[in-house]
């Protein structure tokens, strides 16, 4: 109780918003769907640019996609209970669906990076190591095809 009564005389003092230049003090008297369209249209736009050309980058640029899946998986999850369920829920699974394969080319490619540094110790057991894991790299660049045009395909539930 104390603490929803602290918050109501935060937001109705209104000192939280002194600092806000007039850009942004714009928004406030907005409705909440459009700066949610707004950033998720920024982060979703930035997603398509990279196409399927994800399936062909180096790691590195990879780690930089799947960043971005997560921001935008961050701002769907927050953003998302302003739309309806039925419209968000098929965008949402399906952008799951990538940053898990994306998680999961990830881990494979930092495994691969970690037995780097063990080629003296137990070669045989590093060889076995690198050899399932570069296997299973092969099999997620097959679901990660498979999950990014899924993704690809789903239009964006807070267009309107």
């Amino acid at each position: 109780d104390r603490l929803l009564l602290n918050l109501a005389t935060w937001l109705t003092n209104e000192s939280w918003n002194v600092d806000a230049d007039s850009d942004n003090k714009s928004w406030f008297d907005r409705p909440v769907t459009e700066l949610a369209r707004r950033i998720l249209n920024r982060y979703h736009k930035m997603l398509h640019r990279h196409g399927p050309a994800v399936l062909t980058m180096p790691i590195e640029e990879r780690h930089e996609v799947r960043i971005l899946v997560k921001k935008l998986r961050y701002a769907v999850d927050f953003f998302a209970t302003l739309f309806p369920a039925k419209t968000s829920r098929p965008y949402l699974q399906s952008l799951s669906s990538l940053q898990e394969e994306l998680g999961a080319l990830n881990d494979a490619a930092t495994t691969q990076g970690l037995l780097q540094s063990f080629h003296g110790d137990d070669a045989l057991s590093v060889a076995f190591i690198s050899g399932w894991s570069a296997r299973g790299m092969e099999d997620n660049l097959k679901t990660m095809n498979t999950a990014w045009h899924k993704f690809y395909r789903c239009s964006p539930f807070w267009s309107e």
